[in-house]
C-alpha cells in the first residue's frame, strides 16, 4: 500500500530491505539498507516481513542461513492525461 503522505508529496524511489532467511525458512534480521523516506522504509519493512516462509538455502545438503537483498521500488503513476 503506497504511504498516502509520500503519494501527496511525491516521493518515489527504491528502498533496499536486507535480510535473513533462517535454516527453517523464517525471514528474520530485516533491515532498511537504503531509504528514500521513513513513510516507504515502514511499507518495505512490513511488505517483507509478511512474506510467506521461503524454502532454505542448502550447503551439503544440510539447511543453511542465507542473506538476501530486496529493492522495492515505489512509484507514482503519471497523472491521467486529458483529451
Amino acid at each position: 500500500v503506497y504511504p498516502e503522505t509520500a503519494k501527496l508529496n511525491h516521493i518515489q524511489g527504491k528502498v533496499y530491505v536486507g535480510f535473513m532467511i533462517d535454516r527453517t525458512g523464517k525471514i528474520v534480521k530485516s533491515r532498511v539498507l537504503s531509504s528514500e523516506s521513513e513513510d516507504l522504509d515502514k511499507e518495505a519493512l512490513r511488505v517483507v516481513n509478511l512474506m510467506p516462509d521461503w524454502k532454505p538455502g542448502t550447503a551439503g545438503g544440510s539447511p543453511i542461513d542465507v542473506q538476501y537483498i530486496l529493492p522495492i521500488e515505489f512509484f507514482t503513476p503519471p497523472a491521467e492525461i486529458k483529451k
